[in-house]
């Protein structure tokens, strides 16, 4: 008999313990990367969420800091301005935005749509009041401002030196701040 010569090289079970801690590397490594890319898109829905609600918080501070005191005339309490609002909407005239391509003063309500959890701009271009015609113009168009708003609330004052309200009871003038909650 000859004697074996030994062969430089790998044995079947070692190259098949190397595949296999090389298989449970790469699902590690393919679990990372998974949760990396779920993150980001979390991220990127995070950074487009805030992005939105600081538009509709900017457009709606400005637009409420723009309500308009148009006194008109009512049978039950003579000269009024036509600012409304309770806990769950706001109603106001202010000038709409040109670069929205709807300049001059709208009649705008704000509300929330609890059932399909959405903040609603409703707006109508504003061509005067008849008496016992305050409560509605003709016809509002719908904005969709936010979605996903589960809470939705508005608090009014006279000045920083009085407590917040639910509603605007005054009928005289407008708040001089309001607060809207959102969540």
């Amino acid at each position: 008999m000859t004697p074996r010569q030994r062969t430089s090289g790998f044995t079947l079970i070692e190259v098949i313990v190397a595949l296999s801690l090389l298989a449970l590397i790469m699902l590690g490594l393919l679990s990372g990367l998974r949760s990396m890319a779920d993150s980001s898109r979390r991220i990127d829905h995070v950074i487009e969420r805030t992005e939105q609600i600081r538009m509709v918080g900017d457009f709606l501070r400005r637009s409420i800091s723009q309500a308009q005191v148009l006194p008109h005339y009512t049978v039950e309490h003579g000269y009024v301005v036509f600012f409304k609002g309770d806990a769950q909407t706001l109603l106001w005239i202010a000038p709409f935005p040109s670069y929205h391509g709807l300049g001059g003063l709208h009649v705008m309500r704000l509300s929330h749509k609890a059932d399909t959890r959405q903040l609603i701009l409703e707006y109508a271009p504003y061509e005067g009041l008849t008496p016992g015609a305050e409560d509605e113009p003709p016809s509002f168009q719908q904005h969709l401002l936010l979605d996903e708003v589960d809470t939705f609330e508005v608090f009014y004052r006279k000045d920083a030196q009085q407590p917040w309200q639910g509603a605007w009871e005054e009928t005289n003038l407008i708040p001089g701040q309001v607060r809207i909650h959102l969540r």
